[in-house]
Parts: structure tokens; sequence; C-alpha cells
């Protein structure tokens, strides 16, 4: 996708236009540009402006590529560099790729979103240039041909996909979590192997952004995830349980169900979590049907999610384990009867507040009355 990042007028206006993707990374950067005005270029570094005019820099035009290279050596501000590369930008010059590469890999940060942005507009033809510097030994570079990729993305772009799917065994973990980003907004199919494996990521944050992008991908992603569910890394099966929830496809209960008693506890725990965020007539059925499970951390766990989701089909299949013989059980019971509210569990709560031989089950249960009772009343 290409990014436009100002008006084509914007040079016969008084003031600047900027996408609302444009504002959004000036801000984040506490920058706001404003490239052209009143034939002088203004970058605003918070309070601080400098200010550059044609007349002072000479039209980059027509300088040799060569000389404005050297221009991005210490002897010259930062605004000399921001106009060259602006001005490059608009004029679409045969070589300005090679200085926007320059701009990118010794400018300031400004200075680098501003040619990042710049490249992407240049589409596929900046892919040679962007691949060479793609293992860049500064880390900001590596990221931010990470950023322009995804920008340019097309999902029928092999080589992107590939440059991308590198940059997720980067060492820096931000330039790995660009890049599951990016591969979220690329959605190549050819990619999806990839941000899998990148569900083990040793960082937290790349495999919650790699889980994110395989979102991205809707109904691509099913298959690849639920075959996923039977991957030997814990990691990567927790990542495909959640991102299986997390797309909500009826299609997936059936393969969720049969990882229920993971070895690992945590997998259980995500499976009823994601058949919850599931919540069709399915999906409940699926979990009130578990409520019987030998396993009693089962049981807990999915009356937690009963409770969460509160559907009322579960109201009479929870007032039965108010009895239940593990304690736990029973007050996690009732603390999900209370969270539905529904009048039906107001009699067999008033009972085991009366009648409960466990003092724990008969407190929660006085104040799951309590709660209902005066919730109904309101």
């Amino acid at each position: 996708m290409s990014l436009e990042t100002v008006d084509p007028q914007l040079q016969n206006q008084n003031v600047p236009v900027l996408s609302g993707t444009a504002r959004f990374l000036a801000e984040k950067l506490t920058v706001v540009t404003n490239p052209v005005w009143d034939g002088r270029i203004v970058a605003l570094h918070k309070q601080d402006v400098d200010y550059a005019t044609p007349e002072e820099l000479g039209m980059p035009e027509e300088i040799p590529i060569g000389l404005q290279i050297e221009r991005l050596g210490k002897r010259h501000g930062s605004h000399v560099r921001f106009y060259q590369a602006w001005q490059l930008g608009k004029s679409r010059r045969k070589d300005m790729i090679a200085l926007l590469i320059a701009v990118l890999r010794y400018g300031t940060e400004l200075e680098q979103v501003v040619a990042s942005i710049l490249l992407s507009r240049t589409g596929k033809t900046a892919l040679p240039a962007l691949s060479a510097i793609a293992n860049d030994e500064n880390p900001s570079v590596r990221r931010q041909v990470v950023w322009i990729l995804g920008l340019i993305g097309d999902p029928e772009n092999v080589e992107i996909a590939e440059l991308l799917e590198n940059a997720l065994r980067d060492p820096s973990p931000y330039v790995r979590s660009y890049a599951a980003t990016a591969l979220g907004h690329v959605c190549c199919p050819h990619s999806i192997p990839a941000l899998i494996d990148a569900l083990a990521d040793p960082a937290d944050k790349v495999a919650w952004f790699a889980a994110s992008a395989l979102e991205s991908f809707r109904e691509q992603a099913l298959e690849p995830l639920v075959a996923a569910l039977d991957d030997e890394r814990e990691a990567v099966r927790i990542g495909a349980a959640h991102t299986l929830g997390r797309l909500m496809y009826p299609e997936a209960i059936g393969a969720l169900k049969k990882v229920l008693h993971d070895p690992s506890v945590v997998v259980s725990n995500v499976v009823l979590e994601s058949l919850g965020w599931i919540r069709t007539a399915a999906a409940v059925n699926t979990l009130i049907s578990l409520l019987g499970d030998k396993d009693s951390t089962v049981r807990l766990q999915v009356i937690v999610t009963l409770g969460w989701i509160r559907d009322k089909r579960a109201v009479e299949p929870l007032i039965h384990l108010i009895a239940d013989e593990d304690e736990w059980v029973a007050y996690a019971a009732i603390s999900a009867l209370r969270e539905i509210g529904d009048e039906r569990a107001i009699a067999p709560l008033a009972k085991a507040a009366q009648d409960s031989a466990n003092q724990r089950v008969q407190r929660a249960a006085r104040h799951a009355l309590n709660t209902m009772q005066a919730n109904l009343n309101t």
C-alpha cells in the first residue's frame, strides 16, 4: 500500500495538510512537520524551529547525487538533509532512492521517518535498495526498512514477505516486533508459518504481535492455527489457542476441545478462554458439557469462563455444582451464578447459605444471594 503524506498543492497553501497516518507518526515523535511553507522548509522539534530556504541550499534537482550524499556529513544541519529528502521525494528523481537510503542510514529520527515515507511511495522500485540494507548493523535502520516494506505491502509479492520473515529472526526484539506487525499489514499467505513460529519468540512482545498479525489473515490462518495446537512447543500451542479464540470461528471448537487436557495447564486455560470468546451456542454447549469432567481443575476453569460470559444456559448446570465435592469448584459455581444474576439461582443459594457444611461455601452463598437480591430489586 502507498502512503500519501501531504496534499499535492501544499506548496501553494499557507496551511500544511497532513494525512491522518502522517499526523499520527508526527505526534508519536512529538514532532509536527510543515515540509513546505512560503518557500521555506520548516522542521519543528518540539519548540525548536530550523529554517532553510532554497537559495541557501541550492535546488536539489540540480545537484549531483554524489555531492548530495556528501552533504549528509556532519558539516550540515538536519534541516539541510530534511529539505533534500523532501525535494527529491517531490521530484521523483531517478536517483532519489540512493539519497533517501543514505538519509535513512545517517539521518536523525525525524529524517528517517521522512525518508521512510518517501521510499514507501516509490513502491516496489525501492526493493533492491531496501534488500541491500536489510541487514544493516544499525537496528534502527533495520527497523525502518521493515516499516517501509509494510507500507509498500503487497500480499502477492513473495520477495517482500521473505524479507519480513527474515526480519522475524533479527537479533533485536524491536525489529522482530515491527516485522510481525508489518506481516499482518501485508497479509501474504506465504508468511503464516513464519508467524506461527514467532508465537514461540522469547520476547513476549514479539509473540503478542505475531498473534495479532495472524488475526489479520482471518480464515486463511484457521487451518494452520488448528494444526499448531499439536505443536511440541508450549508457547506455540498457547498462541494458537489464543488466536483461534480471537478469530471466533465456530470451526475451531472441535480442535480446541481436543486439547483441553493438554499437559500444560496454561494451554488448557487458554483453550477454555478461547471457547468463551467464540460464544456461539456450540461453544457454550461444549463448555457446559465439561462441567462434569473428572478433573476438578478443568471444572473450575470452565466455571470461571461461564461466569465471565454470563450465558444463562449455564445456570441450571452451575446450580448442581454448588454441592460439588471440591470446595473450590463449589465456591466458583456460586461466584459464577452471582455474575450471571438469574433468579433461578436464588433458592439454591439460600439453601446453601443455611445448610452447607462448608463455612467458605456458606459465606460465598450469602454474599452471592445478597448481591443478586440487591441487583434484582433495583
